[in-house]
C-alpha cells in the first residue's frame, strides 16, 4: 500500500501530488499517487485543450494591441520615476538609434518624461546604456558611434545576460587599444583620468571612447555624455597649447557623462540566459513569433527559443498556440497578453 507507491515513487515510476480538486488543502492525507505516464498524457491534453480554445486574431488586432502593452497611445503611457524604469525594463536589449531614445522612444510612452530622470537613474546605478550585441566581424569599427547609430538601455543588473560575450580577438591599436587598457587595468575613470594615463590628446581619447562604443565595449556612468554626441557637444574640444599659463582643454562629454567603463563579461550561450532572453522577448511583445524577433539582435536562434518557450509553456508559465492569424510557426504569449489581446480585439 503506502510503502509500496513510496517504493514506486523512489524508482520514478509513480509522481505523488494532490492532481484533483479535492485533494488540495494542508493536510498531507490528502497526498495521491498517479502513474508517471498517465500524468504526462493528462498534461499534454490539457495543454491541446487550451491550444485549441485559442481564437487568432488578424495582424492589424494584433499591432494595435502592441500599442498598448508598450504604453505607446494616450491612453496606456506610464508617469514618474517607476514609469520609466518600467518602460525601460520592458524595452532592454532592444536596439534603436541614440538620438531616438530621448526624442521619440521614451516621451511616447511616457506622460511626463524628463531628462534629469534619465540621468539619476544612469548616475544611481539603476540604469545603463551600451550596445549589447557584440560585433561578429574580426575587424573593429572604422569611425565612432554616431547619433544615428543603435544603442540600447537596460537594468544595470540585468545587463550581465543581454551582453553579448567578449571577443579577444579584435583588431585593436592605437589610442583605442590604450585607452581600453588603462580602463581595464584603473577601472572606471574620467576622460580627464584617461587622458592624463595615456597620454594622449583630448581628442584622441575622446574619438577611441566612441570607437569602443561603437564595438560593445564601454560605456559611461550617465546619459550625458550619449546626449553629448548627439547634440554634437561632444566634439567640440577647445585646444589650447600646454605651454601657455593656465591652459585648459575641457571636453563637453567628459564634464557630463561621468565616468567611463568597460561592458565587462557579457552572457554565455547556456540554457539559464536562452530562458532569461525569451523571458524579456514575451515582456516586450506579449506574443513571440517566428517573424517578429527576426530582427531582434539579442534574439537565440529560433530553435532552442522554441524549446524554452515548451518549457515554459509545460510548467504553466505561458500560453502557446495560434494567437495571430496569417503568421505560420509556433506562437507563445503572456497569459494575460491572450486576455489583453482580445479586449482590444473587440473594441471598434
Amino acid at each position: 500500500t503506502l510503502h509500496g507507491m513510496l517504493r514506486l515513487e523512489t524508482q520514478g515510476i509513480v509522481l505523488r501530488g494532490r492532481f484533483r480538486p479535492e485533494a488540495s488543502g494542508p493536510d498531507a492525507s490528502n497526498e495521491e499517487f498517479c502513474d508517471r505516464r498517465i500524468l504526462a498524457r493528462i498534461h499534454r491534453s490539457t495543454i491541446g485543450r487550451l491550444r485549441r480554445e485559442i481564437e487568432p486574431v488578424p495582424v492589424a488586432s494584433f499591432i494595435r494591441f502592441l500599442l498598448e502593452w508598450q504604453h505607446a497611445t494616450p491612453g496606456s503611457r506610464l508617469t514618474g520615476e517607476a514609469g520609466l524604469v518600467e518602460v525601460v525594463e520592458q524595452l532592454q536589449g532592444f536596439e534603436a538609434a541614440a538620438a531616438a531614445w530621448e526624442s521619440s522612444v521614451l516621451p511616447s510612452r511616457l506622460t511626463d518624461f524628463h531628462q534629469s530622470t534619465l540621468d539619476t537613474l544612469s548616475f544611481s546605478g539603476e540604469l545603463a546604456w551600451g550596445r549589447f550585441a557584440r560585433r561578429t566581424s574580426d575587424a573593429m569599427p572604422s569611425a565612432g558611434l554616431s547619433r544615428n547609430g543603435p544603442v540600447s538601455i537596460a537594468l544595470r543588473e540585468d545587463v550581465s545576460w543581454l551582453l553579448d560575450p567578449q571577443r579577444d580577438d579584435l583588431d585593436l591599436t592605437g589610442a583605442p587599444a590604450e585607452v581600453r587598457d588603462y580602463l581595464r587595468e584603473r577601472g572606471a575613470s574620467f576622460m580627464p583620468d584617461v587622458v592624463a594615463g595615456t597620454h594622449r590628446l583630448p581628442s584622441e581619447v575622446e574619438d577611441a571612447l566612441w570607437v569602443l562604443v561603437a564595438a560593445g565595449m564601454v560605456t559611461a556612468d550617465g546619459f550625458g555624455a550619449l546626449r553629448g554626441l548627439i547634440s554634437g557637444a561632444a566634439k567640440r574640444v577647445q585646444r589650447a597649447s600646454r605651454f601657455a599659463r593656465r591652459a585648459r582643454v575641457r571636453s563637453s562629454s567628459g564634464r557630463v557623462g561621468g565616468r567611463w567603463s568597460l561592458l565587462a563579461g557579457g552572457a554565455s550561450e547556456s540554457d539559464d540566459t536562452v530562458e532569461a532572453r525569451a523571458g524579456q522577448l514575451l515582456r516586450r511583445y506579449g506574443v513571440v513569433t517566428r517573424e517578429l524577433v527576426a530582427r531582434e539582435p539579442m534574439a537565440p536562434p529560433w530553435g532552442r527559443l522554441v524549446r524554452a518557450f515548451r518549457r515554459a509553456e509545460a510548467r504553466g508559465e505561458i500560453r502557446g498556440g495560434r494567437f495571430i492569424a496569417g503568421l505560420v510557426g509556433e506562437q507563445f504569449a503572456m497569459p494575460d497578453a491572450v486576455d489583453a489581446m482580445r479586449t482590444v480585439h473587440r473594441r471598434e
